[in-house]
């Protein structure tokens, strides 16, 4: 076999590999998760992730989506209390209000129900601030729809999911 018969079949061979490799793993900045079955990747900077099962911008009227999405967001003043103030501010109610740990870091979980632009929603945010990190997790909420808080209710397990096989590696630090 020549050398460039041996360069095409190696070529051939790391494709054939990176093509049969897990699409669902994902790693942005200092952390890997998987990705629930039919996700992708709608966002990657070098501050914010966002996954979705769906339209994170869909068309306007659009109406009953059943989309979600994942937004990882890194907030040099992440804190539970400023969510908390966000919240009350905005007329929403807290559902859930606890200590989590994700991935060995020590986080809080809020769950809360609100109204934004007159549609009802329900949403989740997970604070980690030694990471300096929020993860918001939301239905696309449309303009027209009510079941924002059903929608949210019925991917719950996949967000669930997504915590549970959250890993953190060394910390990122950007500079500024």
């Amino acid at each position: 076999m020549t050398i460039r018969h041996q360069a095409i079949l190696s070529w051939v061979l790391v494709v054939l590999l990176v093509s049969c490799g897990d699409s669902s793993q994902v790693s942005w900045r200092d952390l890997s998760l998987t990705m629930p079955d039919g996700w992708r990747v709608a966002e990657n900077r070098d501050t914010v992730l966002t996954i979705t099962n769906g339209e994170v911008a869909p068309s306007p009227g659009v109406a009953g989506s059943d989309d979600v999405l994942v937004q990882f967001q890194v907030v040099n003043s992440a804190s539970p209390d400023s969510s908390r103030q966000l919240v009350r501010d905005d007329g929403g109610v807290i559902e859930e209000d606890e200590p989590i740990e994700l991935g060995g870091a020590k986080g809080t979980r809020l769950t809360w129900v609100w109204t934004t632009n007159g549609i009802p929603t329900r949403e989740m945010i997970l604070i980690v601030p030694s990471r300096s990190l929020e993860i918001l997790f939301q239905p696309v909420a449309l303009a027209g729809t009510e079941n924002a808080p059903e929608v949210f209710a019925a991917h719950r397990d996949e967000f669930e999911a997504i915590i549970t096989s959250l890993s953190f590696g060394a910390p990122v630090w950007v500079g500024r």
